[in-house]
């Protein structure tokens, strides 16, 4: 059954996006996520280049398997960060809290912070642009160690969604001040969130 639901997500999420990531332009409204390690400068100046070359192949793998796992799409990975779309809100918040919790990540000592917003973005040749990744990628970056910020208009559809008002934040390229949510995992008996 567990099978069956994996492949349908998938399905899903590869039919959403079949049609942005050709050479092509378009409107699309999606999901941003940006997730990044914690402490990464000090990392690179403790660990040789093997065990760097390890850790971001540990990261990569990481991220691949819980991205795709829950329907979403990389994007590209820029040093120790990476950016990937989601069709849902739902699905957006779930990637980010199984990307920060993930064993794998706790195993190597890793804390891994994201910043996430909604809306709609320009894709073009595969990447996407616009106010809500500006937005994300400014969130990730004020984010601590273990955190998710989530920007107000997704944090607005998912009411049921645990999360703390966080605000307001002075972010780089952004005239006023922005309120950011910081999102938590939810708990398996409290309500699924729609979305």
């Amino acid at each position: 059954m567990i099978d069956v639901v994996h492949r349908h997500h998938l399905t899903s999420a590869r039919t959403y996006f079949e049609g942005v990531v050709q050479d092509t332009s378009a409107s699309v409204t999606c999901g941003i996520g940006f997730a990044d390690l914690s402490s990464f400068t000090a990392l690179t100046q403790m660990l040789t280049p093997a065990q760097l070359q390890d850790l971001l192949t540990e990261f990569g793998a990481t991220v691949a398997d819980v991205v795709h796992a829950d329907g979403g799409r990389l994007v590209k990975f820029i040093g120790d960060a990476v950016m990937w779309v989601s069709p849902t809100p739902v699905r957006l918040v779930q990637a980010a809290v199984d990307l920060v919790d993930h064993p794998r990540a706790r195993e190597a000592d890793l804390q891994v912070r994201a910043g996430l917003a909604y809306g709609t973005v320009l894709a073009i040749n595969g990447d996407y642009f616009g106010s809500p990744v500006n937005l994300a990628a400014r969130l990730v970056a004020v984010a601590a160690p273990g955190q998710i910020l989530a920007a107000s208009e997704l944090h607005d559809k998912l009411p049921d969604w645990p999360a703390t008002a966080h605000g307001p934040l002075t972010l780089k390229g952004f005239d006023a001040p922005v309120t950011a949510f910081e999102l938590r995992a939810r708990d398996a008996d409290g309500p699924s969130p729609v979305g």
